[in-house]
């Protein structure tokens, strides 16, 4: 988490890919925004995460690092899944023996309103490539997977498909890639998520700074939490070392 922590004030983009063991609930193309969530709800709430994958880049497209965490809940023995879904993640690599023994255990979920709040507490932009490709020439409205978009745009995988660190890698470079080929006006999509009515608002002036102060000089004490005006004009006054912190504008990339 250090690491990841550190990376963060060169690569701004943080592109996520998550594993589950198949939809149980197939939701029609033309349904509401509202089914569309609780049927992904539905599906989240009643299936166990198998992997969660993270890269991050920056918003030239360059790529730092990928993560990918394997959850050791889901038992191929007891809980619920689609045969076809555990099939394909088998063929392509995945260990369940492996990561059943070795795994790590899972986070808390939050609904929709949660997700929406912390999304917002801590990211600047928040966009969903699913949305983006919609309105983007010779995508086909947004309804391809993200291997037939990444062949598309010709975006070269490294790792197997359907493991969520090689997933989670091509998403940053698909986004990066239609960024460049379709010159995305970004303020369009920011915030708007596949399945959920309401749009995620731009993150609000609530960044704690004590921690990009330690970085820079850890032998010092935390520094006390910033004041709304300290983030206008750096060098922060509320820092009693008046660092001129970097507050790196995050964005959260989903597909």
């Amino acid at each position: 988490m250090s690491l990841f922590d550190a990376a963060l004030l060169r690569f701004n983009v943080l592109s996520i890919d998550t594993e589950f063991p198949g939809f149980l609930h197939n939701t029609p193309r033309d349904a509401p925004p509202a089914v569309r969530y609780d049927d992904l709800k539905y599906n989240v709430d009643n299936t166990k995460i198998i992997q969660l994958g993270i890269t991050l880049s920056d918003d030239e497209g360059n790529i730092g690092d990928t993560w990918e965490f394997n959850f050791s809940e889901f038992d191929v023995e007891k809980d619920a899944y689609v045969e076809e879904s555990i099939q394909l993640m088998k063929n392509n690599g995945v260990n369940f023996e492996k990561i059943r023994s070795d795994g790590i255990g899972r986070g808390v979920f939050p609904n929709a309103e949660g997700f929406a709040e912390c999304a917002t507490k801590y990211f600047e932009s928040v966009f969903d490539i699913k949305v983006v490709a919609k309105y983007c020439q010779g995508l086909l409205g947004g309804n391809l997977g993200l291997s037939k978009l990444a062949k598309i745009l010709d975006v070269k995988r490294s790792g197997e498909a359907h493991n969520a660190g090689s997933d989670s890698l091509v998403t940053a470079a698909v986004f990066a890639k239609i960024k460049e080929c379709y010159e995305v006006e970004e303020e369009y999509f920011e915030g708007i998520l596949y399945g959920m009515e309401a749009r995620i608002k731009r993150r609000q002036a609530e960044i704690i700074v004590e921690r990009y102060c330690q970085q820079l000089n850890p032998q010092h004490p935390s520094c006390p939490p910033p004041r709304f005006e300290d983030y206008c004009c750096p060098p922060f006054p509320s820092c009693p070392y008046n660092y001129s912190v970097p507050i790196p504008s995050n964005v959260f990339v989903m597909m």
